[in-house]
């Protein structure tokens, strides 16, 4: 595994080096990755790794998060191979799937934990809770930003789903929000209930107002 992460590294790195489009820069994601050779066993520490910037699109399932200290090799590690979740004995974890949100929360940065919500006119739904900010992006020309978060599956299915019809809210987050066991069967029967509801239209016959239930 090593020496495939290897290649798609140095891969990324000859291509990044001789791409003339300097101003068209890739999103990139930190990963960490191991400085030296470490053997099963090992107990953990900062300055064992360092993060290499990796490419969205070239980002593997399941990469270990940065809270490492202290935790112990279960496999050992490469010079130059990326940490995953499965080589720290005792985590168990599911793979992350990469998510892009927009938010006008201000003060989120990298590192940070956000929720995401979905409002309608009656009810507000979490979909997530306690996730990870991988990147942010600010837009020069408005208050808004563009902030990457690690999602399980389920997660990033419900919010795409979500994300063309409904409202959706990102706020910063300590955990302990209330989120459905299945994300994605919350989301579709939010939506079957926002499809179902009665909406009302306006409409002037001969000089008066008559309102219409449409179903």
């Amino acid at each position: 595994m090593g020496i495939s992460f290897a290649i798609v590294f140095l891969s990324w790195f000859f291509l990044a080096g001789t791409n003339g489009n300097d101003g068209d820069e890739p999103t990139t994601v930190p990963v960490l990755v191991a400085r030296e050779f470490l053997s099963a066993g090992t107990r953990l520490k900062g300055s064992d790794f360092e993060e290499v910037g990796l490419p969205v699109e070239l980002l593997p399932e399941g990469v270990a998060g940065f809270d490492i200290e202290g935790k112990v090799l279960s496999y050992p590690l490469q010079k130059g191979e990326i940490l995953f979740a499965k080589d720290l004995e005792g985590i168990q974890t599911e793979a992350k799937v990469m998510l892009t949100l927009q938010t006008d929360a201000l003060g989120i940065s990298q590192g940070d934990k956000i929720a995401v919500l979905v409002s309608s006119e009656e009810d507000t739904l979490t979909l997530a809770d306690n996730l990870q900010v991988e990147e942010v992006r600010r837009n020069e020309y408005s208050d808004t930003s563009l902030i990457l978060v690690g999602t399980t599956e389920k997660q990033a299915q419900a919010i795409s789903l979500l994300k063309p019809s409904a409202v959706l809210t990102v706020v910063p987050s300590s955990g302990g929000l209330k989120v459905p066991a299945d994300p994605l069967v919350a989301a579709k029967n939010f939506l079957k209930e926002e499809n179902s509801s009665t909406r009302r239209v306006e409409v002037i016959e001969g000089g008066e107002v008559v309102w219409y239930d449409i179903d």
